[in-house]
């Protein structure tokens, strides 16, 4: 039996610039793994996948077909047995389904002794999903181009805070996707900028440059994500910024106690409606 930790992730950076022939996007981002995790417990079984998971139950959870591609691909007769505690909200930007779909299939190399080196378990990473190669990488941090399957793992961040909003809304990222207007979307300071930001690693410098294109399709859609991040700022977070496509809100702070008190000034501000939760950036050997 293993017992993993899926990370949950934020994006510090997100540009999308254009749309390909292929129909995905283009896109430039710098993604940060977080102290959020789900957790997940495999067991070898006989034959079949089988998986407990109250939230997403059935085939189309990623973890059954992160587990079926393996079986079909390398003609796996072996099963297993998963079971899955989400804790990361679902449909909120924080990659929750990307991140069980690549500890499963770290975990599965173990468990059924496959050998597959990191260069093979992202070739089949990339089949899951944009963000799934991501958390395959143990790294805290990395930039991502393509369609964000293209990795170069950062220099960890010196240790963070963070205040996380969850406000309960659940977003459509394709629907999102499909609503750019790449002729009204402004254009964001160049990427190789942040990344000199972040080489340094100066989180007041790197709070300033926060960027997602993204925004400027859901914020309009949804006020009130856009009032929580205007709360975090107003509550003293060094930089606030949507996560992905939403409908995840986070606020940068220095010290845990800086945070803590950025957390309950939204408190008392009324936001106790929302999810909020005080966590911290997440560097190499999750595991």
């Amino acid at each position: 039996m293993l017992k993993l930790l899926a990370p949950a992730k934020i994006n510090l950076f997100l540009s999308v610039l254009g749309k390909r022939q292929d129909g995905y996007h283009e896109l430039e981002t710098i993604m940060q793994k977080i102290e959020l995790y789900d957790t997940i417990v495999l067991e070898e079984k006989d034959e079949g996948i089988e998986l407990e998971c109250e939230q997403v139950p059935g085939v189309e959870n990623l973890v059954c077909q992160a587990a079926s591609l393996l079986k079909q691909e390398l003609k796996i007769k072996k099963g297993v047995k998963i079971r899955l505690e989400k804790n990361i909200p679902i449909a909120a930007g924080l990659g929750g389904g990307s991140s069980d779909a690549a500890t499963t299939l770290i975990g599965l190399n173990e468990l059924w002794g496959l050998g597959l080196s990191q260069d093979e378990l992202i070739h089949f990473a990339s089949k899951l999903g944009a963000d799934v190669p991501f958390f395959i990488y143990d790294c805290g941090l990395a930039y991502a181009t393509g369609i964000g399957t293209i990795i170069t793992p950062l220099p960890d961040l010196p240790p963070f805070w963070l205040v996380m909003i969850f406000p309960g809304i659940k977003i459509s990222t394709a629907k999102v996707y499909a609503d750019l207007n790449f002729m009204l979307t402004n254009k964001p300071i160049n990427s190789k900028i942040i990344e000199v930001v972040i080489k340094k690693g100066n989180i007041e410098e790197i709070s300033r440059l926060l960027f997602n294109t993204l925004e400027q399709i859901v914020l309009p859609q949804y006020p009130m994500i856009k009032r929580l991040k205007e709360e975090l700022l107003e509550a003293g977070a060094l930089g606030a910024l949507m996560s992905g496509s939403g409908s995840t809100v986070f606020g940068i702070a220095r010290t845990e106690f800086e945070a803590n008190n950025i957390y309950h000034k939204l408190r008392k501000r009324g936001c106790g409606k929302e999810i909020i939760l005080v966590t911290k950036s997440a560097g190499v050997n999750i595991q």
